[in-house]
């Protein structure tokens, strides 16, 4: 259910988005591949520096929020229902991600499977657990 209403919400943002252009690419306002939609939502790491100093990949915090919070939520979501969503989690918790950037990886995950599904005009068809 929740990857229907992300798919709804992720193609009336992206339609309606940009009154730049920006971004502008095919049809309507679009982004050139996943990173540049994912960096514009804010899931991509980002490497803060500043002269010598430079600190940890964190995510964007200048970002579409709504939208962010949506995919965050759903692949939080996703833990309970979806066992590939739980098993992509462990796994990056196992080779130190925490929590947090564990269910950051699902929601850009999210967010490719749903520019493919919004890209094509397909159905979304999980796949089956291996």
């Amino acid at each position: 259910m929740t990857g229907h209403l992300i798919c709804a919400y992720l193609h009336t943002y992206v339609r309606h988005c940009c009154q730049d252009r920006r971004h502008h690419h095919r049809s309507g306002c679009t982004f050139k591949n996943v990173a540049a939609l994912a960096s514009h939502v804010g899931l991509a790491p980002r490497t803060r520096q500043s002269g010598a100093s430079i600190k940890s990949d964190t995510v964007s915090h200048s970002s579409n929020k709504r939208l962010k919070r949506v995919l965050f939520l759903s692949a939080f979501a996703s833990l309970r229902t979806d066992p590939i969503s739980r098993r992509t989690h462990n796994k990056k918790c196992a080779t130190g991600k925490r929590h947090n950037q564990a269910v950051i990886v699902l929601a850009h995950k999210r967010l490719a499977v749903t520019d493919v599904v919004i890209r094509d005009g397909t159905l979304y068809e999980p796949q089956p657990v291996k």
